[in-house]
């Protein structure tokens, strides 16, 4: 090892990734000092190529591990040229994202006191909407203020759903994200992304790409459903988070799941109205602590992830007496682990007639099936879509389904 040149091993060192960096760079000092050579990562940064941000759904969003991320396809910030330290900044702040909205700034519509500034808390059961409209094919935007300028990472959103309507899930169908440091210029622009028809929490990851501002415009195109009764098309979101890191802070060498883990739960809880939100809740979760915190926060108000996590520690622990409200993701939760009375039964409540007709499927409840057939209910399944949501269980089940409805 000794007869190979620096410029060798820099060049070796070049095809790994940052992480095996890392752990290289502990081996012995000729590792660490040509590991630490600000040439090498200046060959990296600007080697690196651009990759689109990505869409996801889910229950919550499990924030990415930083080794997962820290092979950045896109470093453009003057502030900080690529060294190594720069690098372990960057390596810092990944580990400790934090909720970074300061405010709503502006919206292109708002419905009566339905106002964009409703989105911002969790614990509640507001919302905002758009103006009605009678095509599908208008849009909408909605701009938030950061803390500062902030390195942004995720933009997520949760579409709302009227059950005093009978269920109807109000989402664009399709949403983009761009960032700037006014709100009307904007220098990083995602990718269109078609948004899931469910009250999912929606997340756009933009990382691995660094990319930082003050503003953050999220663009929701063309629309899905009608309001029962009016038949006008809306846009509806009932939460929004946006998570980063404000470029003023200087980063806690240690991780935001560490700092939760050694925290005193009790402090959480206190806070609970505050700080409470998807993205607190999958940290908590990520470190072992969620079971406790629901059983030390059993006064918190109904919410769509709050019942998930619920949901899965009451199948854990069956002394865990939280109530769990009946809404999608709990549902979801239920059917994947074959309680299907349970699945049916929030289902119903919720009025998802899909969800009610995939466990009659399942369960083999023909009758009842036949019974809900008859119902006017204008979103009840026709037989086409009964035939597809049993296609997707297994063929088997579309084979039972075709025989059953041939003798209607």
């Amino acid at each position: 090892m000794e007869k190979i040149s620096n410029w060798v091993l820099l060049e070796i060192f070049s095809y790994l990734d940052i992480n095996s960096l890392l752990e290289s760079r502990v081996l012995n000092k000729r590792f660490s000092s040509t590991i630490s050579n600000n040439s090498l990562w200046k060959a990296k940064f600007s080697s690196s190529r651009y990759k689109p941000s990505t869409y996801h759904s889910g229950a919550y969003f499990k924030f990415p591990k930083t080794s997962e991320i820290m092979n950045f396809s896109c470093i453009n910030d003057p502030d900080k040229p690529p060294t190594f330290e720069n690098m372990a900044y960057y390596f810092n702040i990944l580990r400790n994202p934090q909720r970074i909205i300061k405010c709503a700034h502006s919206v292109s519509s708002e419905d009566y006191t339905q106002t964009i500034d409703k989105v911002l808390d969790y614990n509640t059961n507001e919302f905002w909407s758009s103006k009605p409209y009678d095509e599908d094919n208008t849009n909408e935007f909605a701009v938030f203020e950061l803390t500062g300028i902030c390195y942004v990472f995720t933009i997520s959103f949760k579409t709302y759903r009227a059950l005093y309507q009978g269920g109807p899930i109000y989402p664009p169908k399709r949403v983009k994200i761009l960032i700037g440091n006014t709100p009307d210029e904007y220098f990083f622009s995602s990718d269109e992304f078609d948004v899931e028809i469910n009250e999912n929490y929606n997340t756009i990851l933009v990382l691995p790409n660094i990319v930082k501002g003050k503003y953050v415009r999220i663009d929701f195109i063309e629309k899905v459903t009608r309001e029962p009764g009016s038949e006008k098309y809306y846009t509806v979101l009932s939460f929004v988070e946006i998570t980063g890191f404000p470029i003023e802070i200087e980063p806690n060498p240690n991780s935001l799941e560490s700092i939760i883990k050694s925290e005193n739960l009790k402090n959480i809880v206190s806070r609970h109205d505050e700080i409470q939100s998807p993205f607190l809740y999958s940290q908590i979760n990520s470190v072992g602590l969620m079971n406790d915190f629901l059983l030390a926060t059993s006064n918190l108000s109904c919410n769509e992830i709050k019942n998930y996590f619920v949901a899965v520690y009451e199948q854990k622990n069956e002394e865990n007496d939280t109530k769990v409200y009946p809404t999608n993701l709990t549902a979801d939760f239920y059917f994947d682990n074959k309680d299907y009375e349970r699945a049916f039964e929030h289902y119903r409540r919720i009025y998802d007639f899909y969800g009610v007709f995939k466990c009659f499927i399942i369960m083999e409840k023909h009758t009842e099936l036949k019974s809900f057939l008859s119902q006017t209910w204008y979103r009840v399944p026709n037989y086409a879509e009964i035939l597809k949501i049993a296609r997707k269980l297994g063929l088997e089940y579309e084979q039972k389904m075709k025989e059953v409805l041939k003798k209607e």
